[in-house]
């Protein structure tokens, strides 16, 4: 537990700024808790009850202070680690959960598959894919975008990650992986705190993940066969290109490889899917901005698929993106945990303090960002945050390693998408967006319709609590008009 006094950190007896509430109304609400605290004390608040304290940090220099310390802040992916030699320890032991000089030796083995170099191998897939999503839909009808877009990005993950000379296999496993990460999405409350109503779910968890290790591990074993029996051919997969760093270096032991696979599908997968679904949502709300991004992808591609080589001709796009990415992050925040005493503002924390700094409360800064709940994809002609102001792939030592291939597949994808369907949403629809372990999803269907690409964008009334965090156009001019 955190050690905390009346006394500040400078010894002048300030209050310190502490809101005492249950861990679970943090995890009820996350935006609603941060934006309370942040109103009531600061850039550096606590909140605490009867069992933990978090602590929360709401500035890109407390940003800086954590993520640019990773000797001191350490980082782990999934709150729920499990027993020692359980396979939810198995399943959580990648990088993402590594730290020091183990995170340093495996970040440089693992970033190989998601360089500049091998990415653009992986463009041929990600084209094919899309093409077969669109091949799925038809004009006139009516989809979840967000179960679209989350099925797309299961097969495309799974076949950049796992090859696609066994679809179904590979396929398989990724909506097992993606089964157990909504296992641990749903069972992270418990991180900060007991509950009792969670537990035959945390055994069924527990069970679950013994399957799932059985299934990598087989699946590992089928691969290094079939890359033996190949011989010197070029790795077309991550997996295939981490057993290669594997057997080259033998500093992946096969638990260590079991933990990377499953931890990068785990931070692909579900990110990338509500980014798009964010993005598409946010175009159909504002039609300038979709009617203008249409106009330079017709200009620029025509009907051809977008390559690598196409996307510094698409600066609108880029912008769209950026700017979808820093009002609805789909991380909207992450933890730290600190392994030796230290002052954080006001606070001296003891060691193994869970701190926690929010992107989407980095990104909603009135001072960095003036608008923030504005959908601007223009002020990125000017807008020149300070760092780590804007973090969607995080930022620091441990940024992303993943950032560029995610990139690549919604500059692929978008275009593509554009140039064959204008997606519109379906008048009166609820959309609600809460976080859930870290992550902004969407909490009901997201309808849209399917319709020809006649550029006839338009904004549509929607309801549900997407007003407090997107002002969309006509709530804006209803404002205008109300001040006037």
């Amino acid at each position: 537990m955190s050690e905390m006094n009346s006394r500040d950190a400078a010894g002048n007896g300030m209050p310190l700024p502490v809101t005492r509430t249950s861990m679970q109304s943090f995890a009820d609400d996350p935006v609603a808790m941060m934006r309370k605290l942040k109103a009531e004390h600061g850039d550096v608040a606590c909140i605490e009850d009867e069992q933990a304290k978090a602590f929360f940090v709401f500035h890109p220099k407390w940003n800086q202070f954590l993520l640019s310390q990773p000797q001191l802040f350490h980082s782990r992916f999934f709150a729920i680690r499990g027993s020692r030699r359980s396979a939810q320890r198995k399943l959580t032991e990648g990088l993402l959960s590594m730290n020091d000089d183990q995170h340093r030796r495996h970040r440089r083995m693992v970033k190989e598959p998601f360089s500049r170099k091998s990415i653009g191998s992986y463009s041929s897939t990600i084209q094919k894919l899309t093409s077969e999503l669109l091949a799925g839909w038809q004009v006139g009808k009516t989809v979840d975008i967000n179960s679209e877009m989350t099925h797309y990005m299961l097969r495309l993950t799974s076949a950049l990650l796992f090859g696609i000379d066994h679809p179904e296999k590979a396929y398989a496993i990724g909506e097992k992986i993606d089964t157990w990460v909504r296992y641990n999405h749903r069972l992270g409350p418990m991180a900060f705190g007991s509950h009792p109503d969670l537990a035959n779910e945390y055994e069924d968890m527990l069970a679950y993940g013994e399957e799932l290790e059985d299934m990598i591990r087989e699946f590992i074993t089928m691969k290094r066969d079939q890359l033996a029996s190949r011989g010197d051919g070029p790795a077309e997969d991550v997996l295939s290109l981490l057993l290669a760093a594997h057997d080259a270096e033998g500093e992946i032991n096969e638990d260590q490889l079991v933990g990377h696979v499953t931890l990068l599908f785990a931070a692909a997968h579900l990110t990338t899917a509500h980014t798009f679904t964010w993005t598409h949502m946010l175009l159909s709300q504002h039609p300038d901005v979709a009617t203008s991004l249409l106009q330079e992808i017709e200009t620029t591609l025509g009907s051809s698929v977008p390559e690598m080589s196409d996307f510094a001709r698409l600066p609108l796009l880029d912008r769209v993106l950026k700017e979808s990415m820093r009002i609805m992050p789909a991380s909207s925040y992450s933890q730290r945990t600190n392994v030796a005493p230290v002052d954080l503002g006001p606070f001296k924390l003891a060691p193994g303090s869970a701190i926690i700094f929010s992107q989407f409360m980095t990104h909603h800064r009135e001072d960095f960002y003036p608008e923030p709940e504005r959908f601007l994809p223009e002020r990125w002609l000017t807008c020149s945050p300070p760092p780590y102001a804007y973090l969607p792939f995080g930022a620091g030592p441990r940024m992303c390693v993943g950032a560029g291939l995610a990139m690549q597949i919604l500059m692929t994808a978008m275009p593509m998408i554009m140039q064959k369907f204008r997606l519109s949403l379906i008048a009166d629809t609820s959309i609600e967006a809460k976080v859930i372990s870290t992550m902004l999803n969407p909490m009901l269907p997201v309808m849209m319709s399917i319709n020809e690409q006649d550029g006839a964008y338009s904004e549509v009334n929607v309801k549900g609590n997407i007003h407090s965090l997107v002002e969309f156009p006509s709530r804006i001019g209803s404002r205008k008009k109300m001040v006037a």
